[in-house]
């Protein structure tokens, strides 16, 4: 019988390093999300499909297909509830990325030099709102500089 710590050794095998560090944080943030009520739709929808489905109407592109394959495997083996098992990995040491739209990867990597100027080494996740409308909004732990459109815009009006 399957542990959770072989589900993470074989995502491991499947990404970078570095990837796998971003995976770990995105497993704990989803955790977090999934209630009991989510839980148990994950554990008793169909098949895969429909699980990757559902995990698509509540994350979006928030998570990796990477993370959301582990998650499914995990509900279809009704192992969700050991996701709490996964030690703090520092999902509170990355570096919140929020944009309008989705950044290319030179834009990325860019980003990633800058905040690492800033922090000193810096672990990033990426996120998408449209609702920004345009701009970034940056959070690091308790601090958050919001320079997106929408933030101006309701400066403007107040």
């Amino acid at each position: 019988m399957s542990s959770i710590h072989d589900y993470l050794q074989a995502m491991k095998y499947a990404v970078s390093e570095e990837r796998y560090t971003l995976a770990l944080a995105q497993l704990q943030m989803a955790r977090q999300e999934l209630n009991e009520s989510r839980m148990r739709e994950l554990e008793f929808a169909g098949d895969s499909e429909k699980r990757i489905m559902l995990l698509n109407k509540w994350f979006g592109d928030f998570l990796t297909k990477e993370v959301k394959n582990t998650l499914a495997l995990l509900a279809e083996d009704r192992k969700l509830a050991e996701l709490n098992e996964i030690g703090d990995e520092s999902a509170k040491d990355f570096i919140t990325v929020t944009t309008a739209r989705q950044l290319n990867q030179q834009l990325k990597e860019w980003l990633m030099k800058e905040l690492e100027s800033a922090f000193g080494s810096a672990r990033a996740i990426f996120k998408t709102d449209s609702s920004l409308i345009g701009g970034v909004k940056i959070r690091a732990g308790d601090r958050e500089v919001d320079a997106s459109l929408k933030a101006r815009l309701e400066n403007i009006i107040l």
